[in-house]
């Protein structure tokens, strides 16, 4: 009797520790607040950080697709797919095409629970794609290399505007109807992307495009954070010591890096440190770590080709997407 009941305890507790750690505060509404995370206030715990967007999606009662596409230059695309919010399943929905930024993938577009973009605009109606540039988490996949071959990461955001969207917009269009134009929303570097397919593909993108939709847009690079002003002169000296260790590329790597920052800069020990290098790579004012820097001289795409419709939102205090270079 007493070996059941303590089975029973064990099992009992051993539920209570999993809910217990489940249920840690994980993000916080500032870096600061890293510091006390355990028990301050304005940190808590958001189940969806971590997870996959298919399990977000079903803790909110919605379905969700995944597709894979191949491109014209080898690299296996995920797309991912809310059709409907569950509700009038066989209405007509325009399609809307999510472009992330740098650096993430269609997972930042639903942290935010049932206020993410993700699920707002399909309570609204419309038929939700996200896209993962090649070399995110969910699109490490190519025909003939994988992540560790250094020519898997020789590629930018170019290659995936003209090679990427092209193929992503056909099977959307292959899938909804070939008159159904697509809604594209771009944050960051998923705005950037939205331009470069646009200009050099004028005609394409005026046929398949109702809209493009920019978050943060980055068009030109005249007001960027001084940090990354400083740092861009010696990209090759950074990517040669990133090669020579066999770090290619940031996509499958992110969350690693992401969480050795939350470990690191949750400590009492270095949260000063976290939140000054935070200061400086966002930059306190126009005038840091800008005399050193030396000219960049970015690729110039034909801007003035795009006939597509462009919205653009962006915050005052955005150190990338700046004010000034929104108004250019």
């Amino acid at each position: 009797m007493l070996k059941y009941l303590f089975a029973t305890s064990s099992i009992i507790y051993g539920l209570y520790l999993i809910s217990a750690i489940k249920s840690v505060p994980n993000v916080c509404k500032t870096l600061k607040d890293y510091k006390t995370i355990r028990h301050n206030p304005n940190c808590w715990y958001n189940p969806d950080v971590g997870a996959t967007p298919r399990q977000i999606a079903t803790r909110y009662g919605f379905p969700f697709e995944s597709h894979e596409i191949t491109t014209e230059d080898g690299y296996i695309i995920s797309l991912f797919r809310i059709p409907h919010n569950g509700t009038d399943i066989n209405r007509k929905r325009p399609p809307i095409l999510l472009q992330h930024g740098f650096g993430a993938d269609a997972a930042n577009w639903m942290v935010s629970g049932l206020q993410s973009i993700v699920f707002v605009f399909s309570n609204y109606g419309y038929d939700i794609w996200m896209s993962n540039s090649r070399g995110s988490k969910y699109s490490v996949k190519h025909m003939r290399y994988t992540i560790y071959d250094l020519q898997f990461w020789d590629f930018s955001f170019h290659e995936i505007a003209i090679y990427d969207i092209p193929a992503i917009i056909d099977f959307i269009k292959t899938e909804t109807g070939k008159k159904n134009k697509i809604i594209y929303i771009g944050h960051s570097m998923g705005t950037s992307i939205s331009y470069v397919y646009a200009s050099l593909k004028p005609e394409d993108a005026v046929n398949n495009l109702k809209s493009i939709v920019s978050l943060a847009p980055i068009a030109y690079m005249d007001h960027i954070a001084p940090f990354a002003k400083v740092l861009a002169p010696f990209h090759n000296m950074f990517w040669n010591i990133f090669k020579s260790v066999g770090f290619y590329g940031v996509g499958p790597n992110i969350q690693f890096v992401l969480n050795l920052i939350h470990s690191v800069c949750s400590s009492s020990n270095f949260i000063q440190i976290c939140s000054d290098a935070a200061g400086i790579a966002m930059g306190k004012n126009d005038e840091e770590l800008v005399a050193s820097a030396l000219p960049i001289e970015p690729p110039e795409y034909p801007l003035t080709r795009i006939k597509v419709p462009i919205h653009l939102f962006y915050g005052r205090n955005d150190p990338l997407s700046t004010e000034k270079v929104n108004e250019v």
